[in-house]
């Protein structure tokens, strides 16, 4: 695995008070750290229903890395929204995040 350069915007979300109507805000500078990313055509899951469709690609990133659900990442001018993260464990000790990603469009 080659590590890359991954930039993370911070999503902030604001609600309108009359409406209810949820906003999303990214951080107009990025946070840039060092990570690996996989990409593939689409994660599936095959469930009794059917095949679920999960995401486009991941990134691990280490655990001091500051990400959450619905942070924007960009990675080779592309823009993915993260589904969620996952601290990975072993033995009690935490090795690095593990973030699903779903891709939202080119980089502008």
């Amino acid at each position: 695995m080659i590590r890359t350069s991954i930039a993370i915007y911070v999503n902030t979300e604001t609600f309108d008070p009359i409406t209810g109507q949820k906003t999303d805000s990214f951080a107009g500078t990025a946070t840039t750290v060092s990570g690996v990313f996989l990409r593939r055509n689409a994660l599936k899951k095959q469930f009794e229903e059917g095949v679920l469709e999960e995401g486009d690609a991941y990134c691990l990133v280490e655990t001091s890395v500051t990400i959450n659900r619905n942070d924007r990442v960009t990675v080779n001018s592309k823009n993915y929204l993260v589904e969620d993260v996952v601290t990975r464990r072993w033995n009690g000790n935490a090795l690095f995040k593990s973030c699903r990603l779903t891709f939202t469009g080119d980089a502008s």
